[in-house]
């Protein structure tokens, strides 16, 4: 038990570190980035290291779901979102 709190000392995030979330339109025909849209960004704080594997693979499931219903109900377009560290 003591050295499970040890390593979570050592892990911590403190004050939390500063990503953001980077949104791009991307053609579904041709999977390339819609070219003149500046992305989105959404800046946040994550404060532990379970909260960024967390966030990532929410991520990771949205961006799946995103191209494939794109696909499949013949969207032209559709979102990937990525974690950014600041």
């Amino acid at each position: 038990m003591q050295i499970r709190k040890i390593e979570r000392e050592k892990d911590s995030w403190g004050e939390g570190k500063k990503c953001a979330i980077e949104s791009i339109l991307y053609e579904t025909s041709t999977q390339e980035p819609v070219s003149g849209r500046t992305p989105k960004i959404e800046e946040i704080t994550i404060s532990s290291q379970e909260e960024f594997l967390r966030v990532t693979r929410e991520l990771q499931e949205a961006n799946t779901n995103s191209a494939i219903m794109a696909d499949k109900f013949g969207n032209p377009f559709f979102t990937t979102k990525r974690l950014i560290l600041l």
